[in-house]
């Protein structure tokens, strides 16, 4: 019966993720309206250019041209599922005070981090358990990301039958000795 009792203890941050969600989506759409102004804006200052261009002044070329862009409203988010790593590192970056990564079997997590394409995860989370540290990604596809404060919590039940053989194998020096447990 650890189901209830965790889910009690997270649901605190559960209404916040949803309050976070609807807040995040009248943002954007404020920012769509904005964009679509700004779109406006953009090609009205690129007639104004070559108007002011044709004149002479180049000056007030450069002037118009220069159009404030909005920036695109950033979901603050508090707790996590399933994140890829390269996920969580975005979410991080947008969220300096750190996720909480919830699994109601902590067991599948642990798993999922022993597969063979998953050692970069694995280290992730051993580096970022302390949330005192830095970490950039540099990936083909997302760029650069520069998370300035690694913090992640990792929180979920397990049941001891599960448990006792993955700390044994810990404990004995295997595959799991390398201090995530």
């Amino acid at each position: 019966l650890k189901t209830p009792a965790i889910r009690r203890a997270i649901s605190m941050l559960q209404r916040m993720e949803a309050e976070s969600k609807q807040i995040h989506a009248g943002a954007m759409a404020d920012y769509e309206v904005k964009q679509q102004l700004v779109s406006l804006q953009k090609k009205q200052a690129e007639l104004d250019a070559k108007k002011a261009l044709k004149e002479g002044r180049r000056a007030d070329a450069l002037t118009a041209l220069s159009v404030d862009t909005p920036k695109e409203p950033v979901r603050a988010r508090y707790m996590t599922n399933d994140a890829t790593v390269e996920k969580l590192g975005e979410l991080l970056a947008d969220n300096p005070a750190g996720i909480l990564v919830f699994r109601d079997e902590l067991i599948g997590w642990l798993y999922s981090l022993e597969r063979e394409n998953q050692q970069s995860a694995r280290s992730f989370y051993l580096e970022a358990w302390d949330g005192i540290g830095r970490f950039t990604y540099d990936r083909i596809g997302r760029g650069t990301i520069d998370i300035e404060s690694a913090v992640v919590s990792v929180f979920g039940g397990i049941q001891p039958a599960k448990l006792g053989p993955y700390v044994n194998t810990a404990v004995r020096g295997g595959a799991e000795d390398d201090g995530l447990i």
